[in-house]
């Protein structure tokens, strides 16, 4: 696998969790102000999982294991530091209110 191919790879699987996780964002801000929240979250559920799991299969369709590790490994990336993020912006927000 060459250099440039690997990071198509992790750049896709970059490109895909922040998609996912951007979807995800805009059902939690919708889904108070929609009639049947529930349906909203199951129906965002639903396409998100099927965009992820799409997109994976399709790189498990080339052959190539380190295609899918690679993509695995920027989805996985995004997600830790999306977490991160959320969980140090949170325990800022309690520190200001024992304050």
């Amino acid at each position: 696998m060459t250099d440039f191919t690997w990071l198509l790879a992790f750049g896709a699987g970059v490109a895909l969790a922040a998609l996912y996780l951007f979807a995800l964002w805009q059902t939690v801000r919708l889904a108070p102000r929609v009639r049947h929240p529930g349906l909203l979250v199951l129906a965002s559920l639903a396409l998100r999982l099927a965009l992820v799991m799409a997109a994976f299969a399709g790189l498990a369709q080339t052959g190539r294991w380190e295609y899918l590790v690679a993509a695995l490994g920027g989805f996985l990336l995004v997600r830790a530091l999306v977490v991160r993020r959320f969980r140090l912006q949170i325990e800022s927000e309690k520190e200001e209110a024992t304050t």
